[in-house]
């Protein structure tokens, strides 16, 4: 009788270590499982904060876009219309803003001078000084600037029998819009006595800088190669 009770005893001791072996295994089984699951929310969460993150910098972008869109629908647009010769030996250069809001100043600058006929392309250049500055000129207004008072080659030119040159009148404008942002125009006439018969402008088709926004500080952007037909007539109003 001792004995089975010993042998009952023992199994009894070897079931609990069986059950406890189980719950054992079940406890990891479950934890690791909870390890997994608190990973995964964890990369879940990152993933959320990385959303976020890019949904604010893709919204901050769009509304950057929309912002300049809405300058660039709404600026003002300066550009030369046409020239002539003023009363006082000085050259009328009529300027146009074709934008939608004021600048509020803008200045021009031009030379002028006397070249062969046939070589008008290789004689526009700009120069970046000697810039004369006017008050606001506003949405769809056109109005004349006097340029070259007193210019040599202008008054030269004038008085000149009509022979095989050709007077050239490049030069820049620049203006501020309503968003103080700066940009930068260039333009080029010229006139041939011989060949037209008059004194009047024509505007030669040339790749010239026009509406270009300048950064602040910055150097006048590079001049570009220049194409011309110098048969093509300016638009006059």
């Amino acid at each position: 009788m001792k004995a089975a009770l010993e042998e009952l005893v023992s199994a009894l001791n070897s079931a609990k270590d069986i059950v406890e072996l189980h719950a054992q295994l079940q406890t990891a089984f479950w934890a690791k499982w909870a390890a997994i699951a608190s990973l995964a929310g964890v990369i879940v969460s990152v993933g959320a904060i990385a959303l976020a993150f890019m949904s604010i910098r893709l919204a901050r972008h769009a509304n950057a876009l929309t912002r300049e869109m809405g300058q660039m629908q709404n600026q003002a647009y300066i550009h030369a219309t046409k020239a002539e010769f003023g009363r006082y030996g000085n050259v009328l250069i009529y300027l146009k803003n074709s934008g939608l809001t004021p600048a509020t100043h803008f200045a021009v600058n031009a030379t002028a001078k006397i070249v062969p006929h046939g070589t008008v392309s290789a004689s526009i250049s700009f120069r970046s000084d000697n810039f004369k500055i006017w008050s606001a000129i506003g949405a769809g207004d056109e109005i004349s600037v006097s340029i070259l008072e007193g210019d040599e080659q202008t008054n030269a030119y004038a008085t000149r029998p009509e022979d095989n040159e050709v007077l050239l009148i490049s030069g820049q404008i620049t203006y501020c819009s309503i968003f103080n942002e700066d940009h930068l125009t260039q333009f080029a006439f010229f006139v041939d006595k011989k060949y037209s018969g008059s004194t009047r402008f024509r505007r030669p088709t040339a790749n010239l800088i026009t509406f270009h926004k300048t950064k602040p500080n910055a150097s006048k952007p590079v001049d570009t190669n220049v194409l011309l037909d110098d048969n093509e007539p300016a638009n006059n109003r």
